[in-house]
């Protein structure tokens, strides 16, 4: 794998995947066994492997009989009802379990939540629909480290575990233990699943 810096232009892992209908492991394995050069460069989040299309163009010529090359994904946001059936199918659920659930969009923002999650952070139903859940986070920097490689982890493997804190409307700080999943309709990401359980810092050495 090659290493440079300053490349501006390039398709990320996760899109040479989608045009070419194979998972994200089969292109990360095709890199570091060196049959497909990735650089390095800073992304939102953090460093990201990219592929220059010249590098795409080359691979796919030279390897047409190993991959299924289908037509650059045209990225369009998918619309919210289809997160609303996935909401509604997880109703019984969301309504009898413990824990807390956050729905969102592929923008990380919030489509629904359970009663759970509403009584750990103390907003509203309303309140939290359309923003993001960052909103609930304390100005600490334990998050500041946590949200660059979540959405690493993310982007690179449709998961992501780890603790947040969080304020609630009347200053309290609260502990969040998170599983973030991705949830994906064929080939687009349309959104995220996240389970949360609220933690006592005494016993999470926060």
């Amino acid at each position: 794998m090659r290493q440079e810096e300053g490349v501006q232009m390039g398709v990320t892992l996760r899109e040479a995947a989608e045009r070419w209908g194979v998972s994200i492991n089969s292109v990360r394995r095709w890199v570091k066994s060196g049959k497909l050069i990735a650089k390095i460069r800073e992304g939102n989040y953090g460093q990201e492997y990219v592929i220059e299309e010249a590098e795409i163009e080359r691979y796919e010529q030279k390897n047409a009989h190993r991959i299924t090359s289908v037509p650059p994904v045209e990225y369009r946001p998918i619309p919210r009802p289809h997160l609303k059936v996935v909401a509604e199918n997880l109703q019984y659920l969301m309504k009898y379990s413990p824990k807390g659930f956050v729905l969102t969009d592929e923008n990380h923002e919030i489509v629904d939540v359970n009663q759970v999650f509403v009584k750990m952070c103390g907003y509203t139903r309303g309140q939290l629909i359309g923003h993001k859940p960052k909103m609930l986070a304390s100005l600490d920097h334990l998050n500041e480290m946590q949200y660059p490689l979540m959405h690493q982890m993310l982007d690179q493997q449709g998961f992501w575990e780890g603790r947040f804190i969080n304020r609630r409307p009347n200053g309290k700080i609260w502990y969040a233990h998170s599983i973030i999943t991705m949830i994906r309709i064929g080939k687009q990401t349309v959104g995220y699943w996240a389970i949360v359980s609220a933690e006592d810092p005494v016993h999470t050495g926060l």
